[in-house]
């Protein structure tokens, strides 16, 4: 194969697009959001479509929306109401202590009987 597509009766002087050099076609062209979005738009996919299909990779087949405000419920370990001693172990060892200090508090406000139950030591005062 030549290098100017000649070959395959495209005529001299016909030059490939060079990916390295920007040049892309708007199929090809990346929209900024993901491959996942990507994949869905090349395939025929409206944005809205290809946003849900992001959503499905992201949250799950399964996620559920809140009827409200539209945005996703926490589902998972350490989401609120699920939380365990090893995500608060994790928020002291990696986050810090005033990260540790903030979760305990809110876990103690939101429900101190779980707390409690997971054997956290109270949040201090301030």
């Amino acid at each position: 194969m030549n290098d100017d597509f000649s070959d395959i009766g495209m005529g001299p002087g016909v030059k490939p697009l060079s990916q390295a050099g920007g040049q892309l076609l708007p199929e090809q062209m990346d929209h900024g959001v993901g491959a996942v979005y990507d994949r869905a738009i090349r395939a025929g996919a409206s944005p809205e479509q290809a946003q849900d299909a992001v959503d499905k990779n992201v949250y799950g087949h399964n996620a559920v929306k809140d009827r409200k405000t539209g945005k996703y419920i926490q589902q998972g370990v350490g989401a609120p109401g699920h939380e365990t001693v090893g995500h608060f172990n994790s928020i002291r060892k990696w986050e810090g202590e005033v990260a540790y200090q903030k979760a305990l508090k809110e876990i103690f406000k939101r429900d101190p009987d779980r707390a409690r139950k997971l054997g956290l030591p109270e949040p201090a005062r301030s």
